[in-house]
């Protein structure tokens, strides 16, 4: 109904003559110029809107962008809806959604022709109904973060920090051996998702050197979003020492060992090994003072345990026999 001024849109597929016959059924906004938007510095957009749905086919409902250079509606990211039913569309109980679309790689025609539409594509019988509301879109900017550092670098971590310059409450970390080429930075994999800072890079290698990239993901882990990484932050591990060191009152049994060793004496707080190489191969936390190992996959040979302690850390040369 054109002449509506309600700020809700409501489809009941029950009314749909004949009953569970096809539906082809688009909304579609104005065109919006985004070129102002970004000639100011912005590079993505978030379509807000509260919604409730049931549906039983992926893509009968989903959110379209206009692509002016192909003549084409184009979907956004993450902006299909799923099998499942979400609030109560007969009752405009509604669920709020966000979906964001970044822009910064369109063209002028593109930017100067958006427009985006609902749309419900239903073959037949594959959507009970939808409820939507008025959506709002937002322009925004995503800033790179900077001062990309490290405050503490150890045998086998880091910790890593940086200067938050936006709103954003979410990160993209990447790391590797150094020289490594950084994969694009996207919402599903390319590294390690974080919500806050600094962080600790575990698993890392002694003496040896690492690159790190962080980007800000500015759609908060909702979409693809994500500002130009900062980086690379070259660092290099800790030398792994060889030399023994006890601990007072710690009691290692047996050693050599066929593949059981126990640790007792003093309360326990974290114990790591490695090969010869430095290559750490178990890790764990503890906080007691008797611990039991089972070495019994490990190749024989010469390995070195790392014990952290109430009472300080202690190095140990173990031989599996």
């Amino acid at each position: 109904n054109p002449t509506t001024t309600d700020s809700q849109f409501k489809f009941d597929a029950s009314l749909v003559s004949p009953s569970g016959g096809p539906t082809l059924l688009t909304l579609s906004s104005p065109t919006i110029d985004l070129k102002p938007a970004f000639d100011g510095g912005e590079k993505a957009l978030k379509v807000d809107f509260n919604i409730a749905f049931q549906t039983f086919s992926v893509g009968v409902l989903a959110l379209k962008y206009w692509d002016a250079d192909t003549s084409s509606w184009v979907f956004f990211p993450d902006g299909t809806a799923e099998i499942e039913t979400l609030g109560d569309f007969a009752t405009c109980s509604l669920m709020p959604v966000s979906v964001f679309l970044n822009y910064s790689g369109f063209t002028v025609n593109q930017l100067q022709n958006f427009r985006y539409q609902f749309i419900i594509d239903d073959p037949g019988s594959q959507i009970t109904g939808v409820c939507l509301s008025a959506p709002i879109v937002t322009s925004f900017a995503c800033v790179d973060p900077s001062g990309l550092t490290t405050t503490v670098i150890n045998v086998d971590n880091a910790t890593i920090d940086w200067v938050a310059n936006g709103s954003e409450t979410f990160w993209k970390v990447q790391y590797g051996l150094t020289g490594f080429t950084p994969v694009p930075f996207t919402n599903f994999g390319s590294g390690l998702e974080v919500n806050s800072h600094p962080i600790v890079i575990s698993g890392l290698s002694p003496n040896t050197t690492y690159d790190v990239y962080v980007a800000a993901d500015c759609a908060n882990g909702d979409g693809d979003v994500f500002s130009n990484p900062i980086g690379p932050l070259t660092f290099t591990t800790a030398t792994l020492s060889l030399e023994e060191f006890a601990i007072d009152h710690l009691k290692l049994c047996s050693n050599p060992t066929h593949g059981k060793l126990e640790l007792s004496g003093v309360n326990i707080n974290e114990i790591t090994i490695y090969n010869l190489s430095g290559q750490q191969l178990f890790n764990g936390k503890f906080n007691t003072s008797k611990v039991n190992l089972d070495l019994s996959t490990f190749n024989t040979g010469l390995y070195f345990l790392k014990v952290f302690t109430d009472f300080g850390i202690g190095v140990y040369k173990i031989i599996k026999n």
